[in-house]
């Protein structure tokens, strides 16, 4: 069992014709309990009981101005508190706690950002974020972005980024007393991408752009095995992973309501070391949507179709292919304010995926329905 509730609260200011504030605040909660029966010979049976359950607030302050004429910056606060992330696991009768903690963590992140347009056609955006955590340190990220308009309707861009993923509390903080052990010098996850993009206009409803990109991933967090002491930790892999792909996108307008939008990207991920491919990661990918109106100036429909391709290991064992639907049913903003939705993800339950840990597979999600109010102050 798991569930996740969040609430937010966003408020935004203009300070001047060239200056803005915007203001966030967010509490979020997650729950997971999983329940295990083990057989130890009739009539006896344990139960174990695998417990988490995290609570963190924070907020974000972001300031807004235009320096210049030919400057846009943006400069950035974020604060997040986990004041909760109790993990637990043990044995119900008897009671017995292989593990019982609630580390408590801080992140600080700080970015600023400056969009530079030297002339009509041509735009430079670079920007930095600085990342504070405290259970492993810093990170600081550039971007940068070049955009040059060929003419009118066909636009070019080349794109650098880096990022990371930060160890979660299960990885960097789980131990359990004869299996698994801390390793307090593990590190995130670290990708650096560049992308090349071509976009283009076809008269005044359609638009379509072809992409070309290259990911390189380092320090990829997994869980090993210490022959000398027996037990599991979780350390990054000395291994990076190379992605090299294309995407092809289209979309356009048909009628005053009714969008249409479809994407395919191909991508070949590799273990750069060995050259091998990645185990279990799709080649081909795509994506159709269509947007309607059911109920003319009450009602809209959209429905997304996905793809994704076969999925191989080392040894030839595999994933077939398989379509998933997702459809949503939202209404038009009522009186200036309120909007609603209706979502349903995997429309049809489709069986795919079965994620493999160890000898254990889970299935993923049947039919997912998700209901949405929002509502606007002015």
């Amino acid at each position: 069992f798991d569930a996740r509730a969040f609430v937010e609260a966003r408020y935004e200011h203009a300070l001047s014709a060239d200056a803005s504030l915007a203001v966030r605040l967010y509490y979020d909660c997650y729950k997971y309990v999983g329940t295990y029966r083990y057989d130890f010979g009739d009539p006896d049976f344990l139960t174990n009981l695998d417990f988490s359950q995290s609570e963190s607030a924070g907020g974000e302050l972001q300031f807004s101005w235009k320096p210049m004429d030919d400057h846009a910056a943006t400069a950035g606060f974020e604060y997040r508190d986990n004041f909760r992330q109790l993990m637990q696991n043990y044995d119900v009768d008897p009671e017995f706690y292989w593990l019982n903690i609630d580390p408590a963590t801080r992140i600080l992140g700080l970015y600023l950002q400056d969009e530079y347009r030297p002339s009509e056609r041509l735009g430079i955006t670079a920007g930095v974020r600085y990342d504070h955590y405290d259970s492993f340190g810093e990170s600081v990220n550039p971007r940068l972005a070049l955009v040059y308009g060929l003419d009118a309707v066909t636009t070019f861009k080349l794109l650098y980024g880096e990022a990371f993923r930060a160890p979660n509390a299960n990885e960097f903080y789980y131990e359990e007393e004869g299996a698994v052990k801390l390793n307090p010098a593990l590190q995130p996850e670290e990708i650096t991408t560049y992308e090349v993009v071509c976009e283009r206009q076809f008269g005044g409803n359609w638009r379509g752009s072809v992409a070309g990109f290259y990911n390189r991933a380092t320090d990829m967090i997994d869980m090993l095995y210490d022959e000398g002491d027996g037990l599991y930790y979780f350390d990054n892999s000395e291994e990076d992973v190379k992605a090299t792909g294309l995407e092809l996108q289209a979309d356009g307008q048909l009628g005053a309501e009714t969008r249409v939008g479809a994407s395919y990207s191909f991508t070949q991920t590799k273990d750069d070391a060995t050259g091998e491919e990645l185990e279990f990661a799709p080649k081909h990918l795509l994506k159709a949507n269509i947007t309607a109106p059911v109920i003319p100036d009450i009602a809209l429909l959209g429905v997304e179709v996905q793809y994704v391709s076969d999925r191989y290991n080392d040894v030839g064992r595999g994933y077939r292919n398989f379509w998933l639907v997702n459809a949503t049913l939202f209404s038009h903003r009522w009186k200036d304010r309120w909007e609603a939705s209706l979502s349903a993800y995997n429309l049809f339950e489709a069986s795919y995926d079965r994620t493999v840990i160890g000898d254990l597979e889970s299935l993923q999600d049947g039919r997912l329905l998700r209901l949405k109010l929002t509502s606007a102050f002015m």
